[in-house]
């Protein structure tokens, strides 16, 4: 029992001393004073040997790394795409030429939110469309968004911001004549399209007067069809 006891606080003594050597040599050996891990993945089997399984099973370990190694970097952040939307702001208003405080009402409401454009869906000028009306049914509440602006309620805009589209009161007098005549709008001016940032825009004419008509198989459905087509 005396040499057991003996021979067990010898070994006890010798485990000691191995351990307080391990912590001597971290403590002395450069780059070892603190101790990160970082998972390495490593395969369980040589891929060049044959293997009678489909793939070869990874196990993850924890391998040490020094403070002192240096890290992976983070996935570089790139500058915005060029061709990013931009943003804006449009008004949509239709039935609303008539004059008077009403459409006076409506325009200053339309105005306090700062659209970038306006775009009208018809009957820009009651009753009947005339000249002798149009300016003071329109140009009166809207001529800071009209370009080239000839009415006599202000400064115009610098650029066109107003598309109105046809109504059946705008054609009632010579064929929609002093609508034409007042606004400048692109391609034949009845319909058309125009592009405003990332979005195109398709004005159409829906009244029957309309001469390239507004039938399926119309002039008019053509172009539309091929514009949307061709669209991006």
């Amino acid at each position: 029992m005396i040499v057991r006891r003996h021979r067990y606080s010898i070994l006890r003594w010798i485990s000691l001393a191995f351990i307080m050597a391990g912590l001597y040599l971290a403590a002395c050996v450069p780059g070892t004073s603190a101790i990160a891990t970082r998972p390495v993945t490593i395969p369980t089997a040589d891929p060049s040997i044959p293997s009678i399984v489909d793939s070869q099973p990874v196990v993850t370990v924890q391998a040490p790394v020094t403070e002192f190694s240096t890290s992976i970097p983070a996935s570089p952040t790139f500058p915005p795409d060029p061709t990013a939307q931009e943003s804006f702001r449009f008004a949509i208003i239709g039935d609303y030429g008539e004059g008077g405080k009403a459409e006076k009402d409506v325009a200053d409401l339309v105005k306090s939110w700062n659209p970038d454009f306006i775009i009208t869906v018809g009957d820009n000028n009651y009753p009947d469309g005339a000249a002798e009306t149009i300016d003071q049914n329109i140009g009166k509440f809207y001529h800071e968004y009209i370009y080239p602006y000839t009415g006599s309620f202000g400064d115009g805009a610098d650029s066109n911001r107003f598309f109105p589209s046809l109504g059946n009161h705008d054609w009632t007098s010579d064929h929609a004549q002093p609508y034409l005549d007042y606004f400048t709008l692109p391609g034949n001016e009845r319909y058309y399209d125009f592009l405003w940032g990332p979005a195109q825009f398709f004005a159409i004419d829906s009244d029957p007067r309309e001469p390239d008509g507004v039938g399926k198989f119309s002039i008019q459905a053509q172009w539309l069809q091929s514009g949307l087509a061709a669209s991006q």
